[in-house]
This record gives C-alpha cells, sequence and structure tokens, in this order.
C-alpha cells in the first residue's frame, strides 16, 4: 500500500456520524489498520463527541446469566460447557426498568 493510500485509509473522514451503510470493503479497511492507527481514528472520534477529556458513564445490567445456547467455548454463559455460573432466568421487565432508574441518577448515559 502506497503512503497516500495509507494515509486517507487511517485519516478520520471528518464526521463521526453513525454510519449505516459500510460495505465489506470499508470493513476490511478497518481490520487492516496498524493497533496504532485504529486507536487514532477512535480517538478522533472520541474528542468529536465528547471533548478530550470527557467520558461517557454506561451501566450493564444483566437481565439473562447462564443457559445460553450458542457455542462459544470461551464464554462462562454458554449452557454447552461446566463453568461453575449460576443460571438465571431472564430478568422481569418491572425490574429492568427499575435498574435503569437507579442507574441515571448515578451519572450513566446509556
Amino acid at each position: 500500500m502506497h503512503a497516500e493510500e495509507s494515509r486517507s485509509q487511517t485519516q478520520p473522514t471528518g464526521s463521526s456520524a453513525d454510519r449505516h451503510d459500510w460495505s465489506g470493503e470499508d470493513v476490511r479497511a478497518l481490520f487492516d489498520l496498524s493497533c496504532g492507527d485504529l486507536m487514532y481514528r477512535a480517538q478522533t472520534v472520541h474528542r468529536e463527541n465528547l471533548g478530550g477529556s470527557q467520558v461517557q458513564m454506561s451501566t450493564l445490567l444483566s437481565i439473562r446469566t447462564g443457559d445460553c445456547s450458542e457455542d462459544c467455548t470461551y464464554c462462562p454463559q454458554s449452557a454447552l460447557y461446566e463453568a461453575g455460573v449460576k443460571a438465571e432466568r431472564l430478568m422481569p421487565l418491572d425490574a429492568v426498568l427499575h435498574g435503569c432508574g437507579m442507574a441515571q441518577p448515578q451519572g450513566s448515559q446509556s
């Protein structure tokens, strides 16, 4: 790859708007970036959206644990492997909404 092509692929586009029109070529270009170039692009998007010193706070809530039917050998959630994770049913909607309500006053943004 020539330096001009490499530079154009590693430079941010100037717009960090959400994209929903990714082509296979676009995705391959991201996978082909070096780790440093990928971090540079991620940092540029971060700064465009949050500024240099802000961090988006998020809260994760596991609404179901274990008994997953997928065969992901690395994941303790899979029902196909013994990982010592106690399976729990899907949380009721009101409990999920309560959890969301608790997270927002603590600074969670999503």
